[in-house]
């Protein structure tokens, strides 16, 4: 097909776009097989390259995959289309095959169910390249240093109990490899960060002649859209942004305060709910008691065959099953499980703790869909993340149940040697603006708590809040009250209302009371 760079840019003059429209678009194919059924959206495909110096990372060439999900059906007034922006840094969008097509169909029709009426933008990250190879040669090289997944690097497996290695030293091993990887490619690791790629989605917007956009980030995808409203604030309608990471929270990777919150949240719902406080009684100590055990005696724990990795081993010390309890605080119905999972183990029943809790951990870390070098690069040039002695000492005795995992974390060299360059200038500034932001947490997410959304909403003027009770992290994948709140406020939106006083939170949680509390895994 031919481009549409000057349509795109024509456009951008008529509809008075407030970003140059300096990048290309380039209309493509899509993948064979990525039809739509008679009750999917229309998926149109193409590839955005930024303008300028901006388009090449060192040797490599930077291009975003853009997929724009048209509405079949408009309503009498055309809709502000939703820009959708991953989490991560590094979350691939998968819309390369036809199963990743079909299950973006089918998040359309559930978790986005309030964009309906709207055409839905996906649009990868710089340095994400798992879909653009086919349609825009010379192939663009990846950045997803894939032996970081293997559980033999991130958790020390082996293939016997008594060779499990530390889980810090392979780590670091497997940091370097990536690093070495990525450096022989050509990639420029300084180009990757999200003012960049903030960037990036101004001359997006400007190209495909949007006059503005509802941007709509989850987790990383927050800050980024954070940092959008701050360089191309003219262009929002709206923003909903779901578990916050706002740019002003430097510590993040030394802040052990919202998980321990979520935790002490999650026991605390287990001792208030009679059927959960009756089967795991005192969890709480009994969880304590495990940690300390574990801190005097790792144990091998055997873990099952996933892929290609074959039977392994692990160290399982108080560090291990700390970090195996956070992830799983993300999800509510992972979180539904962990008391048995944890009473499992204090019982010695390894099978049934092993399917509740090991292997949904090690699936997760394993899973295809994410680039650990552009996480890296981005979090290492947006903050730095080294962890200071002094930090981790402050933190482990702030969070004495959790100095374990504090201090492995802390021994993690997560960007020794990789090229950082210096912080943008105002980036880890509040982001100040009038634009209409709907910023939603859970109220037991783990690592993007409900004072992440209420920081950021000091300098958002016309800003609501919502926490919603019972969630993790993604509200909207969790809570369905939570979808109905986002319809509404861009109702609101629509007619002028949202947030009419500046300056105005609003936390609407009475409207969701019948929210689901947890509903906990019994024997």
């Amino acid at each position: 097909m031919p481009p549409f760079r000057l349509l795109g840019a024509l456009l951008a003059l008529l509809l008075g776009c407030g970003a140059a429209a300096a990048g290309e678009w380039h209309e493509t194919d899509c993948p064979p097989g990525t039809g739509h059924g008679p009750d999917d959206r229309v998926l149109r495909c193409g590839i955005f390259t930024p303008g300028g110096a901006r388009a090449q990372a060192g040797q490599v060439p930077v291009r975003l995959l853009v997929n724009i999900f048209h509405a079949q059906a408009y309503p009498a007034a055309r809709l502000a289309p939703v820009v959708y922006l991953s989490g991560g840094p590094g979350q691939d969008v998968d819309l390369g095959t036809p199963a990743g097509v079909a299950r973006w169909q089918a998040y359309l029709r559930s978790t986005l169910s309030w964009a309906e009426g709207r055409d839905v933008i996906v649009v990868g990250q710089r340095g994400l390249s798992r879909g653009l190879s086919p349609f825009d040669p010379p192939r663009v090289p990846d950045m997803e240093c894939r032996s970081l997944a293997d559980p033999r690097i991130w958790l020390g497996a082996r293939e016997r109990p008594d060779m499990a290695a530390d889980a810090v030293e392979t780590s670091r091993i497997g940091l370097a490899a990536c690093l070495r990887e990525l450096t022989a490619t050509g990639f420029d690791l300084a180009a990757y960060d999200t003012v960049q790629s903030a960037t990036d989605l101004a001359e997006l917007r400007a190209a495909l002649g949007i006059r503005a956009w509802v941007v709509f980030g989850v987790s990383y995808g927050t800050r980024l859209g954070l940092e959008l409203i701050r360089q191309d604030g003219a262009g929002v309608e709206a923003a909903v942004l779901d578990s916050v990471f706002p740019p002003q929270v430097t510590d993040h990777w030394t802040d052990a305060a919202p998980f321990d919150r979520a935790l002490e949240r999650m026991l605390a719902a287990c001792r208030a709910d009679a059927p959960c406080a009756a089967a795991y009684p005192d969890l709480g100590a009994r969880l304590d008691g495990l940690l300390a055990r574990l801190a005097a005696a790792p144990m091998p724990l055997r873990l099952n065959p996933a892929g290609d990795i074959p039977e392994l081993w692990i160290r399982l010390d108080d560090a291990a099953l700390l970090d195996m309890i956070f992830t799983q605080l993300y999800w509510v119905w992972e979180m539904e499980r962990l008391p048995r999972a944890i009473d499992a183990l204090d019982r010695g029943e390894l099978d049934t703790f092993r399917r509740l809790l090991v292997t949904p951990y090690v699936e997760a870390g394993a899973a295809e869909g994410w680039s650990y070098g552009l996480q890296i690069a981005v979090s290492c040039n947006d903050d730095g993340a080294w962890f200071a002695p002094e930090k981790i000492a402050a933190q482990q005795a702030a969070h004495p149940r959790l100095a374990s995992w504090i201090g492995q974390a802390g021994g993690f060299p997560l960007c020794e040697g990789w090229p950082m360059r210096p912080r943008s200038d105002g980036f880890s500034e509040p982001v100040v603006s009038d634009v209409p932001v709907l910023l939603m947490a859970g109220d037991l997410d783990p690592v993007t708590p409900p004072d992440y959304a209420q920081r950021a909403a000091e300098g958002l003027s016309r800003s609501e809040v919502h926490v919603a009770p019972g969630s993790g992290h993604s509200v909207l994948d969790q809570d369905p009250c939570a979808r109905g709140l986002v319809e509404d406020f861009l109702a609101r939106v629509a007619t002028g209302e949202a947030a009419e006083e500046p300056g105005r939170k609003w936390f609407p949680d009475e409207d969701c009371a019948g929210t689901p509390v947890l509903l906990f895994d019994l024997p």
